[in-house]
């Protein structure tokens, strides 16, 4: 993912504009770059092997933020599963 495309780049460029509005609440997208940037010690040392990164994702901030931080900051491959997939990893 380029530089132009990350979500530090859209906080840089937008700041507090409103990016995503989850469970009645909107955040801004230097709010989900801070997420994102907290995220990322913890979701490295998950990864350290290169494997794709199994992310079972539903409809939540979480789910955003991991992705952001997997997929954008770590361009790690991010495999998406639906939420009660037993192997997240055969579902690619």
């Amino acid at each position: 993912m380029s530089d132009a495309l990350s979500i530090r780049a859209a906080a840089a460029d937008a700041g507090g504009a409103p990016a995503l509005s989850c469970g009645g609440q909107t955040y801004g997208f230097d709010e989900i770059a801070e997420l994102v940037e907290r995220e990322l010690p913890a979701l490295a040392r998950d990864c350290r092997d290169g494997r794709p990164y199994p992310l079972v994702a539903g409809n939540t901030l979480a789910a955003v933020v991991t992705r952001r931080a997997a997929g954008g900051a770590l361009r790690l491959a991010a495999v998406f599963a639906a939420p009660g997939t037993r192997d997240p990893e055969g579902a690619a």
